[in-house]
């Protein structure tokens, strides 16, 4: 018992670690001098010999989720989870250029949500009642967070279209995990995650050339921009979501996740003077009450249906 919750608390400790390594994505964005999506690109391109390198020795240590299955029966889903992940960092990178990094980052955050809907749609699974209010709660939120952020600005056309662009990520995100889930059913993680970064890269390259963005990082701070998302958000930030996903249950691993806004929120106001005003505080608050609503009702009411 004593070792278990030693493990327990080893998974949430890996769990935060990933929840703030992710906060840095859209830090590490502003300090690149490469275009936003060419800025994607590099994160991960530098993050794939790692990832592939922990795929390796996973495959040595640890047998497949489903006894039997080949390689070629999760790459397929692999695949698109890439080319999914990859448009999501094509929309929500020119997002962050445009509107504030709380505003971008908690809109992400909808993914979930737009998973939940997609499968009450083409699947006629309802979700329960809390799920909807935790919509309503999220949606309120979001609406009045675009609007007191661009209240008075001169850019405010601008930043509506980042906050529509970073909403936008959130149906790519989704089906990028509806893929994940497919692919995961038969496929070891970094396996996985190997195939997802490289297709990813692949697609970020052509957005890029595509979109005549500077590719090539220009200064020092911008190479090391682009080498800190690599390491950071591509290398450590998922291998300590993956780790820790296999160990906890996901309804509380849903919250945790919840603390990137925060940490992305909190790392813009103290190098970017990216002050809230309580209106705006609010709002994002009552945005994140909403997701998280959403996401528990969900996970709770999953098991009944199975």
């Amino acid at each position: 018992m004593k070792a278990l919750r030693s493990a327990d608390g080893l998974a949430f400790a890996a769990l935060i670690l990933g929840a703030l390594a992710l906060g840095w994505a859209p830090i590490g964005l502003r300090f690149s001098d490469a275009g936003p999506v060419a800025t994607a690109f590099w994160r991960f391109v530098i993050g794939f010999p790692f990832i592939l390198a922990i795929a390796l020795g996973e495959a040595r240590l640890t047998p497949p989720p489903a006894p039997g299955a080949s390689w070629r029966d999760w790459t397929g889903p692999a695949a698109l989870g890439g080319i999914a992940f990859a448009l999501d960092f094509a929309l929500w990178h020119p997002a962050l250029t445009l509107t504030s990094v709380t505003n971008a980052t908690l809109f992400s955050n909808f993914a979930p949500i737009v998973v939940v809907i997609l499968v009450w749609i083409f699947l006629r699974k309802a979700p329960p009642a809390l799920f909807l209010v935790g919509l309503g709660l999220a949606l309120t939120g979001s609406c009045l967070l675009a609007f007191f952020g661009a209240e008075g600005r001169a850019d405010r056309a601008s930043r509506l279209l980042g906050d529509l662009l970073a909403i936008g990520t959130a149906f790519w995100y989704a089906l990028y995990m509806l893929a994940m889930r497919q692919a995961r059913a038969k496929g070891r993680a970094f396996a996985v995650m190997s195939v997802v970064t490289l297709i990813g890269a692949g697609v970020l390259f052509v957005v890029s050339r595509l979109l005549g963005e500077t590719l090539l990082p220009q200064s020092p701070q911008g190479w090391a921009a682009v080498i800190s998302l690599g390491l950071v958000c591509q290398v450590v930030a998922q291998c300590a979501v993956t780790f820790s996903l296999g160990r906890i249950e996901a309804a509380p691993a849903a919250v945790m996740l919840t603390l990137q806004p925060i940490a992305a929120a909190i790392m813009a106001w103290v190098l970017f003077d990216e002050r809230l005003s309580a209106s705006m505080l609010a709002a994002a608050a009552l945005t994140l009450i909403g997701v998280v609503t959403a996401q528990l009702a969900h996970l709770r009411a999953a098991p009944r249906r199975a």
